[in-house]
């Protein structure tokens, strides 16, 4: 008998995350995946280069961005930086709040 681990991982694999497949992580980058092992993928991160960007497929559920997704993220790039330079100071960022409701209107975190 399945527990719900293993029908979460079959739903998020079945999803077909590979190599070269680009997903959001769990900071909210768009990462260019250039491994996937078991329950980890990698790769490197469109926003700034930094690598390696890891997680795991169970416990981050990083999810598959589509073209017109991954568009929206990099349109949005500068915006989301200074979003996470001001969260690491701990100072008020509305415009988390904003992108955050732009993210909802691309259904991104449907069935998630």
């Amino acid at each position: 008998m399945r527990n719900d681990k293993d029908n979460k991982m079959k739903d998020l694999t079945d999803k077909g995350l590979e190599v070269g497949d680009i997903y959001l992580d769990c900071s909210y980058h768009p990462v260019l995946c250039t491994e996937s092992v078991g329950d980890d993928v990698s790769g490197i991160s469109l926003f700034d280069g930094s690598t390696p960007r890891q997680c795991s497929i169970y416990n981050c559920s990083p999810i598959k961005l589509m073209p017109e997704q991954v568009k929206f993220f990099i349109e949005r790039r500068n915006d989301f930086l200074e979003a996470e330079s001001l969260f690491k100071k701990e100072e008020k960022i509305d415009v988390y709040d904003k992108l955050f409701e732009e993210i909802e209107k691309l259904s991104l975190f449907k069935n998630n």
